[in-house]
């Protein structure tokens, strides 16, 4: 038996290729980083077109203080209560009260007064001073005494001196010292008050002068008394 083995063509299946996962995944990444990126990219433009608003505050600003070397003097306030010496803070060798130029009266203005009358003093001294150490000669006070008794104060820097005191109520007159604890004091003379002349006193003026027999000045006091008081019926001769 011959087998008959049939000839014909053959024809060649086509060879199918496998996707590229790799690939695929890493471009789909990419598409997303692409995504998220836009994202914040439109998120970023949005704030910087809307600024966030400072909130206000309540807490107040301090003045700005301008720093100044120059000085400020102290004020001296003129004053008839005594102000005890000021204590200078040590270290100061000078400051001792052994060292201590007690201040001296050297003038009166006005140069005489009755009681109850302001006087204004001036002098010099006031001052620390130490042999070989220099001197002090910063501000201080110290009491006016008026016979004895304290009247007054007077203050002294770089050797000046100056103050007031009043005459006591009472005081007769007659020559009085006025000075401090430990300076030299200056007499101080207090006069009997200058009489106001009026009505009754320049009507017995008159009244003399009629009695003399000088006209003129007679008539001349009975007028005043009546300018000084033309209710003064006695000023009518």
């Amino acid at each position: 038996m011959l087998a008959v083995m049939a000839c014909g063509s053959t024809s060649a299946v086509p060879e199918t290729s496998a996707p590229n996962i790799k690939a695929t995944v890493e471009a789909k990444l990419a598409q997303e980083r692409a995504i998220e990126a836009t994202a914040e990219a439109r998120v970023k433009e949005e704030k910087a077109s809307h600024p966030v608003p400072i909130p206000p505050t309540d807490t107040p600003i301090p003045p700005t203080i301008t720093p100044t070397d120059t000085p400020i003097p102290p004020t001296i306030t003129p004053t008839d209560t005594p102000i005890p010496p000021t204590i200078t803070p040590y270290p100061c060798v000078t400051c001792d009260i052994a060292n201590l130029v007690w201040p001296s009266i050297r003038v009166f203005r006005p140069a005489t007064g009755t009681p109850g009358d302001k006087i204004a003093v001036e002098g010099r001294g006031g001052f620390y001073w130490g042999s070989g150490l220099g001197w002090d000669e910063s501000y201080r006070s110290f009491a006016l005494y008026f016979n004895g008794r304290v009247a007054g104060s007077v203050g002294c820097h770089v050797n000046l001196c100056g103050g007031s005191f009043t005459v006591p109520d009472g005081t007769k007159p007659g020559t009085y010292d006025v000075g401090t604890e430990g300076g030299r004091s200056k007499t101080f003379e207090v006069v009997n008050p200058t009489p106001t002349p009026n009505a009754s006193s320049q009507r017995t003026n008159g009244e003399e002068y009629y009695e003399a027999g000088d006209w003129v000045m007679a008539v001349g006091e009975f007028t005043n008394a009546i300018q000084a008081n033309p209710n003064y019926s006695n000023a009518f001769r």
